[in-house]
């Protein structure tokens, strides 16, 4: 019964490590000004993974943008992070590393978020996961499941222990 009371412990204590690692390292990015994005697909490619949480800094000035960087824009509904590939009369053209060709479009200020300042490949995964209605269910559900078992544990320990 020890050998199971440690280990359930430390799988709790890993556990809410984990969460509150991530929700610290959220706050910090955040009040940096940084904001992370999820990237849904390859046009970025090899430099930015499918998957990966994007952080795009938010403060960085639109006019000191240069040919060259990878910015977040909005297009429409959709957030999209491409590397600037022209500017002409003000606005930007952009371009996936991944894509053939440049975007057909360009954009402007109004549709500038920032500028790329890293990515940590995967997370998006998980980020997306939780986000889904299967995702918050299951993810409250195992922490539900952990606390009740860590109680029976307990409760299991210290009627052991009386006698």
């Amino acid at each position: 019964m020890k050998v199971v009371k440690f280990l359930l412990n430390s799988l709790i204590h890993v556990t809410a490590g984990a969460v509150l690692a991530a929700v610290a390292a959220l706050i910090i990015v955040t009040s940096m000004g940084c904001r992370p994005y999820v990237v849904l697909s390859g046009s970025m490619e090899p430099e930015i993974k499918t998957g990966s949480v994007c952080l795009i800094d938010t403060r960085h000035d639109y006019d000191a943008l240069e040919v060259g960087d990878v910015i977040a824009f909005t297009n429409g509904r959709i957030s999209v992070t491409h590397r600037i590939y022209e500017f002409r009369n003000g606005l930007i053209r952009t371009k996936g590393d991944a894509n053939d060709s440049p975007d057909q479009y360009f954009i402007g200020e109004e549709n500038y978020l920032g500028c790329y300042v890293g990515s940590v490949p995967y997370a998006g995964y998980i980020v997306a996961w939780l986000q889904t209605k299967r995702g918050i269910i299951l993810t409250v559900a195992a922490g539900a499941m952990l606390m009740l078992l860590d109680l029976l544990v307990d409760k299991v320990w210290c009627e052991k222990n009386k006698q």
